[in-house]
């Protein structure tokens, strides 16, 4: 393929991968509206300035860890780019408003206690493992076409495995807990029963952008921060992208990699069927916290910190808390407790936050994503490309894949 001028329009994960596969190949200018790079990929010292902490440790404040098991693409990226991963266990406890705790059978095995309070542990997890096995066998076999059509709420059944399955997803995808219910189960349930089963969780030394760091520095491309683009247009065989300064670039192509409820906002002249593909996306903002206070288990008598701790509230909400010492790798004897906490703003005391985060994700419903197989299959009409988490599994290996997809349509390299 003739070497083209690419535009890719967002600088997070699945926009860097794709300028990272396509370096050498075109000729890159990545757009990105914020004034760092990495969406969702946020690290303290990394890519995020954070006066508040010891500069000597880099905390991840958005994604955090990696399943090797089910992440198979992104492992071989980290692998071309030798990024040195660890692993990271993957415990994790259930507090209900009512007051009942359910342990994780690895939080029982390396969360102390006595023989007979891990006893009492184990087999207050009986009947969610029975619970677990009616899930299973509910979404054995059922057909791609049917959880395209269908929430996850479908398949879920009243009980604490349901209500802990749900907010493994909120924890996933970042959604509030009233809403899991609605994301499209051909998201959620491979999802849920890959991570139930033989996730094996491990992180990035140095923070999650680590990896990123290391794309930006191997590319060739040009990097516009803070860009504010007006509209993007596709007259004849071109590709404009006009900017608020009043500056149109011309491209050969573009490659948006920006959330898909923005695609329209976007484009100036959408075509009946980029109406109808995009039309149904919203976005979902959410607020995450770094912070330090413990009070979330001495209130509730808990000793130990799992990686991700999930809480349900007296009004029906709920939200997680995952344990950064561990999952960062400080020492074990480190005197300050790091958390990343989501829906859990009222427990957590202001003068314990350290860093207050925003994020700006699909919102995951049937509808939207209705026609994903659709705008995979035209991938390149008027000389535009699609790429991001949602067209896979919704998380990072989604946005891996898709970047990989791209690559492949214009001629770049592949993983």
């Amino acid at each position: 393929m003739d070497r083209m001028r690419v535009a890719i329009v967002g600088g997070g994960a699945a926009g860097l991968v794709t300028a990272y596969l396509l370096s050498g190949h075109h000729q890159l200018t990545v757009f990105e509206a914020r004034s760092m790079l990495g969406g969702h990929v946020r690290t303290l010292h990394g890519n995020v300035p954070c006066e508040s902490l010891d500069p000597r440790f880099c905390l991840d404040a958005g994604v955090v860890e990696f399943d090797e098991h089910h992440f198979p693409t992104l492992g071989r990226l980290l692998d071309e780019l030798k990024v040195e991963r660890r692993p990271a266990p993957g415990t994790t406890a259930l507090f209900l408003a009512d007051g009942r705790r359910f342990r994780s059978r690895g939080n029982i095995a390396l969360g102390g206690g006595g023989r007979l309070e891990r006893l009492a542990a184990t087999a207050r997890l009986l009947p969610v493992a029975l619970q677990k096995r009616r899930f299973e066998r509910r979404t054995e076999g059922v057909s791609t076409a049917d959880l395209y059509s269908r929430s996850i709420g479908a398949y879920l059944e009243a009980g604490t495995y349901a209500t802990w399955l749900r907010m493994l997803l909120m924890y996933a995808y970042s959604v509030p807990y009233r809403q899991t219910g609605a994301i499209p189960a051909v998201l959620a349930v491979p999802v849920l029963r890959a991570f139930t089963r033989t996730a094996q969780w491990t992180a990035i030394r140095g923070g999650s952008y680590d990896y990123l760091r290391r794309i930006t520095e191997a590319i060739e491309a040009r990097l516009v921060l803070d860009a504010r683009i007006e509209a993007v247009s596709r007259p004849r065989d071109a590709v404009e992208i006009r900017l608020q300064t009043g500056e149109t670039l011309h491209f050969d192509a573009v490659v948006l990699a920006a959330p898909p409820d923005q695609v329209l906002e976007l484009l100036s002249d959408p075509t009946l069927a980029e109406t109808r593909r995009f039309s149904s996306w919203r976005a979902n903002r959410i607020q995450t916290v770094i912070h330090t206070d413990t009070g979330l288990y001495e209130r509730r008598g808990a000793r130990y910190y799992s990686e991700f701790d999930l809480f349900e509230g007296p009004d029906g909400g709920a939200g997680y808390n995952a344990y950064l010492n561990r999952l960062a790798g400080l020492p074990p004897d480190h005197p300050t407790h790091y958390f990343l906490a989501y829906g859990l703003d009222r427990e957590i005391d202001p003068a314990c936050v350290v860093y207050e985060q925003h994020h700006h994700t699909p919102l995951y419903t049937v509808e939207a994503l209705r026609h994903r197989e659709e705008v995979l299959e035209t991938q390149g009409e008027l000389r535009t490309f699609h790429a991001g988490a949602w067209l896979g599994n919704g998380l990072h290996e989604g946005a891996v894949t898709s970047a990989v997809h791209v690559s492949r349509r214009l001629g770049g390299s592949r993983l």
